[in-house]
């Protein structure tokens, strides 16, 4: 079992060529996007199809519209007789099901002590964390002669386990406490505590499942009995013809990394299978990745609600994406927040370059804003880094070529949003409408020393920081505004225009800043969980956008094909990723 998982209805190594030609620089031109985002809150882990607007708008309401995937068939996997609510939930959008159970349950021998303890001694809480671990408990309890007892949950789901118990037993169990998120770790470090007493935990779970809960528990003076009562095993038999269906299926759904690892042993040596999968929580999904596996949603609380949600994501991205599309999740955490970053390749043809939709992940543990500046330098360096890779990689040496990035910057000033009717009646309205915007040349630094073949990944944080701010804080973007402001006012907007082309032509790469709302957005009341942005018809071939919204970077790789190699690219971002990561650790 997904350790917290909570079934609830409520809620690279480069290859060197022989330098042949000199290095065309303006074929490695970029604008970037990038912006300071609030604390995260995570969202589906899922692919986007990029259209001519580039936003797309997803509800995570109940009151959707019914998604129709009636010609798509999702595999189901939890043990025979506990997929009935999720296969209900899936039939409501017409998405059909087949039942091929990967896992088994099985009892522990601290199943009994359970009982004992349960019969013998008084605990200021009980901590179940998954509906199978209610399930258990329950049978325990109820041997031990159903005792008055105070229970803590992960989430409704679990809750909903004890309903019939609550009701037959006169309200004996008490669930006193659902944490806020779905998760271990939240509710370890949300359960409540007497301050002047010491609490004591009994916490019967599943013999896979994490320490998260007893060590946050521990640490926060809490006295915590762990009882692994139970554990999930891989089942001995899969019937073959059920099996050679769900191969040939889009989506396989699991809730464990038990299911997640009996599904790759059955298709280990296979090339038939290319679907996606949809796992309950974030646990699931990182056992998943580890695993090498392709496509993976999840939601960013543990659920069925959302286990549904990142099901329908996946299918209809496997109705409309390509498969040269690729999209990489690590994640960074500065200080105490934790920022997701989401990596997309697209091509400038409306055509898209990469990999089939691999999703990478990782955790930059001990990252802070002491060591490694903000948000901005880390994503700059990391762009910056890769790039510099890239382009050793194409060209033997060019590494330490002469590269300049064109850095835009937003200079429109307002103070927060505005209806229709008061900007088109405001008598300053023309302050308030358009973009406006500076830009600045910044040196990209160098892969190597002179005499050294060795890589400083931080340099690139900290130079590329430095510069901007330093040229910033300068009259160059000042006066280059004015100039451009004479050009359009006394020779016309087409000369204006012809100027800022030709400083796009001579940069080797832009930067642009655009930070995008905090809060969460709708179009016909249907939430907005996320969106990018890409820009079209300009000189550079290989184009970034860094944008912000509600907490979440997304970053978008533009790349014109035939001009770019975008595994070439792929790799080089993902090794500069790795390489800040591990300087700064």
């Amino acid at each position: 079992m997904e350790n917290i998982a909570d079934l609830s209805t409520g809620g690279s190594g480069q290859s060197k060529s022989k330098p042949t030609t000199a290095m065309n620089l303006s074929l490695l031109s970029l604008s970037t996007t990038v912006t300071p985002p609030p604390p995260l809150q995570h969202p589906h882990r899922r692919r986007i199809h990029p259209q001519s607007l580039y936003v797309r708008a997803s509800s995570s309401s109940s009151s959707s519209p019914t998604t129709s995937c009636s010609n798509h068939r999702v595999v189901v996997t939890r043990e025979r007789g506990k997929n009935a609510k999720l296969i209900k939930a899936l039939a409501a959008h017409g998405i059909n099901c087949l039942e091929l159970p990967l896992i088994q349950h099985s009892h522990l021998p601290d199943l009994e002590r359970l009982s004992a303890l349960l019969s013998a001694t008084t605990f200021d809480w009980i901590i179940v964390t998954s509906p199978e671990a209610a399930l258990v408990f329950l049978d325990a309890w109820k041997a031990a002669g159903s005792p008055s007892v105070k229970v803590a949950v992960v989430g409704a789901g679990t809750a909903s386990i004890f309903d019939e118990a609550k009701v037959s037993s006169k309200k004996l169990i008490d669930i006193a406490f659902v944490p806020s998120k779905a998760t271990g770790k939240v509710l370890a470090s949300e359960l409540p505590k007497d301050a002047n007493a010491s609490s004591t935990v009994l916490y019967p779970a599943s013999a896979k499942a994490s320490h998260d809960i007893e060590d946050g528990l521990s640490k926060r003076g809490f006295e915590v009995i762990r009882l692994n009562t139970y554990t999930t095993e891989t089942v001995q038999h899969v019937d073959q013809m059920i099996f050679e269906q769900a191969i040939s299926a889009s989506i396989i759904a699991v809730a464990s990394p038990s299911a997640i690892r009996a599904w790759v042993n059955l298709v280990s040596g296979s090339d038939r299978w290319c679907g996606s999968v949809a796992c309950i929580g974030e646990t699931t999904a990182s056992a998943a990745i580890r695993m090498g596996l392709r496509n993976v949603y999840y939601p960013s609380s543990p659920g069925l609600h959302g286990w549904v949600d990142s099901i329908i994501d996946a299918l209809g991205v496997n109705k409309q994406v390509q498969k040269d599309l690729w999209y990489w999740c690590p994640k960074i955490n500065l200080g105490e927040t934790r920022i997701g970053i989401y990596f997309l390749f697209i091509a400038q043809d409306h055509k898209y370059s990469g990999d089939p939709g691999q999703v990478f992940e990782w955790w930059a543990e001990g990252l802070t804003k002491d060591e490694m500046g903000t948000v901005n330098d880390v994503i700059s360096g990391v762009i910056f880094l890769g790039t510099r890779l890239y382009m050793e990689s194409t060209i033997s040496q060019s590494g330490n070529a002469r590269s300049t990035s064109l850095v835009l910057f937003n200079t429109r000033s307002a103070d927060g949003y505005k209806s229709i009717d008061e900007m088109l009646h405001n008598p300053k309205a023309q302050d308030l409408w358009g973009n406006q915007f500076g830009f600045i040349q910044v040196s990209l630094p160098k892969l190597h020393h002179s005499d050294n073949y060795t890589i400083n990944p931080l340099k690139f944080v900290y130079e590329v920081h430095a510069s901007i701010n330093r040229i910033k804080n300068s009259w160059v973007t000042h006066l280059t505004a004015i100039l451009l402001e004479c050009l359009r006012r006394y020779r016309g907007t087409q000369v204006a225009a012809k100027s800022l082309h030709r400083i796009q032509n001579n940069a080797s790469m832009g930067l642009s800043s655009m930070k995008g709302p905090v809060e969460k957005m709708a179009i016909l009341n249907q939430p907005i969980k996320g969106f990018y942005v890409m820009i079209f018809n300009v000189p550079q071939s290989y184009k970034v956008t860094v944008m912000s919204y509600m907490n979440q970077l997304r970053v978008v790789l533009g790349t014109e094909k035939g001009t770019i190699d975008s595994q070439k690219l792929k790799r080089s971002i993902q090794e500069a990723y790795d390489l800040i990561v591990k300087a700064a650790l």
